[in-house]
């Protein structure tokens, strides 16, 4: 790793962080692809493993003593969820610029943080910039590219946001400079930590707070797509437990309206959250939901009758498709089961 293309006193310029969880099969690729990474200026990387009882935490530990200059080890005692173990860890970085990497994921060019640097150095009015990703399964087979069909190396703002939402960008894509010269620490854990479960919508609407995302057209990491019954990560999660994704989506999307709605304009915040009270309403038709009186008292509190209209006439006429399409996969999910081809608990369907 050569040094000082870009002065930045004795502090590493980029903070990297890596946040955990039963990764033990997928970390070593990870840190190896950080680790691996060619750049004329230094760089940190901020581990930090959520309890993991597996042994993720041994093999950080091994990385952690072999590189001792460059990896800061946070090992919890006990599962602080994904949003708090990612606030945490921001706050230990020392970088101008911050990368995020799930342990799972891993980058693919060694001069993915070089290039986005370079270009955040040489274009100030730009606080973050991306690229597009590859996605693969648990095995670590090819599915599909991201904006495959998109002409990148372009400027993507609030518009991008509206049409995309979390598919618009993956964080592990992003290089972004320190919101915390431009945030409050108290503004950032509010707007942090109105979902327990992800950041993901969350820190994009920070960086779009600040100026349009640059995206590059190179393909630089990978986002490994995993969707088990017994898998812990946040995709299966929210497949697993769909009442207790929306009803946290329904809080975290309140609040990003209240935080943000003078700040991006542009973001069509009612229609995010009609559509999402249309999803949790939509999910009490089917089992195991149905009936269910203590969830549907606990859509109450964002239920009024113009919302009640208003995400009836988004749920069927703006995302008519959708709808229809998770008619059709409970039916075909019931027939599978019933001719035994799925079994009773599968989430595939």
């Amino acid at each position: 790793m050569n040094v000082n293309k870009y002065s930045y006193g004795n502090t590493p310029l980029v903070s990297v962080v890596i946040i955990t969880y039963n990764h033990s099969r997928y970390i070593a690729q990870a840190l190896e692809s950080v680790l691996n990474q060619k750049t004329t200026f230094q760089f940190e990387i901020i581990v930090a493993d959520d309890a993991s009882p597996d042994n993720t935490q041994e093999i950080i530990a091994q990385y952690a003593e072999k590189y001792p200059e460059i990896i800061t080890f946070i090992a919890r005692k006990v599962n602080w969820g994904g949003t708090r173990n990612l606030l945490d860890a921001l706050t230990h970085c020392r970088g101008k610029y911050l990368g995020i990497l799930d342990g799972d994921d891993y980058y693919t060019d060694e001069l993915k943080l070089q290039k986005q640097v370079d270009f955040l150095e040489s274009h100030t009015e730009y606080f973050s910039c991306a690229h597009r990703i590859e996605i693969v399964d648990i095995d670590g087979k090819h599915i599909i590219l991201t904006m495959n069909d998109i002409k990148l190396n372009c400027a993507m703002g609030q518009r991008a946001f509206n049409q995309w939402e979390t598919d618009f960008l993956h964080l592990n894509s992003l290089i972004f400079r320190r919101l915390e010269d431009v945030y409050r620490q108290d503004e950032l854990e509010k707007i942090y930590l109105s979902n327990p479960l992800s950041v993901h919508s969350t820190l994009l609407l920070l960086l779009l707070s600040q100026s349009p995302i640059y995206v590059m057209s190179d393909v630089m990491s990978v986002w490994r797509r995993v969707v088990q019954n017994d898998a812990t990560n946040y995709t299966s999660y929210a497949c697993k437990h769909k009442k207790d994704v929306r009803l946290k989506r329904l809080n975290q999307f309140t609040l990003q309206e209240d935080f943000f709605k003078y700040k991006l304009p542009d973001i069509n915040f009612l229609r995010r959250s009609y559509c999402a009270l249309w999803d949790a309403l939509i999910i009490s038709l089917f089992p195991p939901y149905t009936g269910n009186v203590k969830y549907i008292c606990s859509l109450v509190h964002y239920i009024t009758l113009k919302k009640m209209l208003m995400s009836l006439f988004y749920g069927l006429v703006s995302k008519p498709c959708s709808t229809v399409f998770m008619f059709c996969k409970r039916i075909i999910r019931k027939v599978f089961i019933r001719l035994k081809i799925l079994p009773q608990k599968t989430m595939i369907l």
